[in-house]
């Protein structure tokens, strides 16, 4: 498969000053479209990976440059300036997006809220240090049921956002000095292909001159076909929503009701889900990978089936996202494994004397990247210390949620998947808990270590270790398309990233204040999900606090196969030439769990690249693929920016009755 074009000059500039205060500008736009839409509506307009509103952002710029030229020449963005603004929108929109903000938020609240003699939530609420969180009870209430003025109560929340901001950029920093050591070996040596590039790299094209937007892609009719697909797919939905009776794709065919006896019901639920984005993505994955997702998760269905026959079934079984946690530990451990030659040539380099050894133009000197996860490292631990955590445990869970974000930027380099859910949700944290007994981990954390652990839970349900690796990792190679200093460009992802936690902030606490942050995201008053899955971290404490739990040795022994599963496939991958099945795409059938909402579109995408290439050969695979970017681009374009500038217009139960994946 061909790699997405991205040119290396051999001199590098400055970042457009304008496109950085337009990206600016944008995310705040966009954000208050996110408050009138998705947290009103349920409708995401953040949905979709890459979010589709980026996506919107990059078509309208792409669209209208052409139209400023004429107008006049100097208010056109060139080529490069156009791919600035969409780097910097895709690390800034997630912030806003379904699992950040919206998931870190409610852990700083629940316990105040939601206390009742019988969860002894009160005697919880003093273990959280007064630093991190707003301390007036009242302040909090009106964020779950608004405020009398709908006004944000500022004064509580500033000094407590700003040094959880801190606390953000510090996670940064340290993903992304990692992905500087692994740059070279992914995107020189190992020459990933980054699927999921060719979207935004497509509408841009390249232009007779370096620099020009060539918008070559208006003129393939052949990606045209792939957005008419796209739009009739969206409309008939649409319409659907909007009147039941009119018939429509839908987004998916459930199967289980054709298994409602034993032992054959151990297979629900078994639904067939269409999402084009990942079908007309998943025509530039590898078959292997292709075929693995689907494969194993059919295997670990008839796994459950066979439990079920024999009398086997623990709450769980076969425990897919423990199986996908350990093959996370076993393929991060390989990557590092893999690229022990340049690991260790960078570490001597970072070693040398300042100027000694070139560092080939990276995004931090390898000096710099080291005192980076230095510094970044001690921020972290001095805060969980303060924080009560243990040394012990911040020595298992921060190196778990690196090594997480690493594998799950492979993910995103290697497949391109367009999903966010391609990690085990919960894990690492889960991994901790499971292994260890309530009374050990009593003894070795005390109560406020373990409220502590409970308080940071958001790290391990939700992705923002993961989506700051992957958008990182996309970023970098998205600036090598634009001729940008790679050290600039490190810096505007940095200042993305804030730019979209403030952002975030202002519109989350904004509609919670207005609203209630019962009701806001479809809401039915008794609190978001995001909510319910803080009270449950907490709640855990409190059982592990006040209550004996013992561990939990299957999930642990799971994990341990997850692991041990996921070495052998990478091995013969490795040694074995033609071997067919490839470790991530196992990881990705686990990582949701029995349902796996992928595996159908990769099975169709696998069955149609097999026809295209018994069929037309390499030839034909290449003349097709505009029309599967057209079908994934049309996709997000209809059944996100169109439907989701709507969804305000329309009543809340048409809007849920349609909407793009949120992930």
């Amino acid at each position: 498969m061909p790699e997405p074009t991205t040119p290396q000059p051999t001199s590098r500039g400055r970042l457009s000053g304008r496109a950085l205060v337009l990206s600016i500008g944008l995310v705040f736009v966009t954000n208050v479209w996110i408050l009138k839409t998705e947290l009103l509506t349920g409708s995401y307009a953040t949905g979709g990976t890459p979010p589709a509103a980026a996506l919107g952002w990059l078509l309208l710029l792409a669209l209208a440059t052409p139209l400023l030229k004429r107008i006049r020449a100097g208010w056109a963005l060139s080529r490069s300036e156009i791919i600035l603004v969409y780097c910097f929108l895709t690390m800034a929109i997630p912030m806003s997006g379904y699992g950040i903000i919206r998931a870190f938020l409610p852990h700083l609240t629940v316990l105040s809220y939601y206390a009742l003699p019988e969860n002894k939530f009160l005697e919880l609420w003093p273990m959280l240090p007064a630093w991190q969180k707003p301390n007036d009870h009242e302040i909090i209430r009106q964020c779950f049921e608004a405020a009398d003025n709908e006004r944000v109560p500022w004064g509580p929340w500033i000094a407590p956002l700003a040094l959880w901001a801190l606390f953000f950029l510090a996670i940064f920093l340290v993903i992304q000095c990692l992905l500087v050591f692994f740059r070279k070996q992914w995107v020189e040596r190992e020459r990933l292909t980054f699927p999921l590039l060719y979207i935004p790299l497509e509408i841009v094209g390249e232009g007779k001159q370096q620099g020009e937007l060539s918008l070559a892609f208006v003129r393939n009719p052949i990606f045209w076909t792939g957005v008419a697909v796209a739009f009739v797919y969206n409309f008939t939905n649409i319409l659907n929503a909007a009147n039941p009776n009119v018939p429509a794709f839908g987004r998916l065919l459930d199967l289980g009701g054709l298994f409602t006896e034993r032992p054959l019901d151990a297979v629900n639920p078994l639904r067939l889900e269409y999402f084009p984005q990942v079908i007309g993505l998943g025509y530039l994955v590898s078959l292997e990978v292709s075929l693995s997702v689907w494969l194993f998760f059919l295997l670990n269905k008839v796994v459950g089936v066979f439990g079920r026959a024999a009398g086997y079934e623990p709450a769980g079984y076969p425990y897919w996202i423990e199986q996908s946690a350990g093959g996370y530990v076993a393929i991060g451990l390989l990557l590092v494994w893999l690229a022990r030659r340049h690991l260790w040539d960078a570490l001597r380099k970072a070693a040398s004397r300042p100027g000694a050894a070139a560092d080939d133009d990276e995004p931090w000197t390898y000096r710099g990247a080291a005192l980076g996860i230095l510094t970044g490292g001690a921020f972290l631990f001095g805060w969980c210390r303060l924080s009560g955590l243990p040394g012990w445990l911040f020595a298992v869970l921060f190196p778990l949620l690196f090594l997480y974000a690493l594998v799950f930027a492979r993910i995103r380099a290697e497949t391109g998947v367009p999903y966010s859910m391609l990690y085990p949700r919960d894990f690492p944290a889960a991994l901790i808990t499971n292994a260890l007994s309530g009374t050990t981990m009593m003894r070795l954390t005390g109560p406020q270590g373990r409220v502590a652990f409970a308080s940071l839970g958001w790290l391990s349900r939700h992705y923002y270790p993961e989506f700051m690796g992957a958008y990182q990792i996309d970023g970098f190679k998205l600036g090598d398309a634009t001729g940008t200093s790679r050290r600039s460009w490190a810096w505007m992802l940095g200042v993305a990233m804030l730019t979209g936690f403030v952002w975030a902030c202002w519109a989350h606490l904004s509609a919670y204040y207005q609203y209630g942050q019962n009701v806001v995201d479809g809401g039915s008053g008794f609190g978001d999900y995001r909510a319910i899955v803080a009270q449950q971290e907490y709640q855990a404490a409190e059982r592990m606090i006040y209550h004996e739990v013992p561990a939990d040795m299957r999930r642990t022994i799971a994990a341990g196969l997850g692991f041990l599963l996921t070495g052998g496939l990478a091995v013969c991958r490795l040694n074995l030439l033609k071997f067919p099945l490839h470790p991530l795409g196992y990881l990705i059938a686990t990582a949701y769990g029995n349902e796996c909402p992928l595996w159908f579109a990769f099975f169709l995408v696998w069955l149609l690249k097999i026809l295209v290439l018994r069929l037309g050969g390499v030839k034909l695979y290449r003349t097709l693929t505009p029309a599967f970017i057209g079908l994934a681009l049309g996709h997000f374009f209809f059944g996100g920016v169109v439907w989701g500038n709507i969804t305000p217009f329309v009543t809340p139960d048409i809007a849920k009755r349609y909407w793009l994946p949120r992930v």
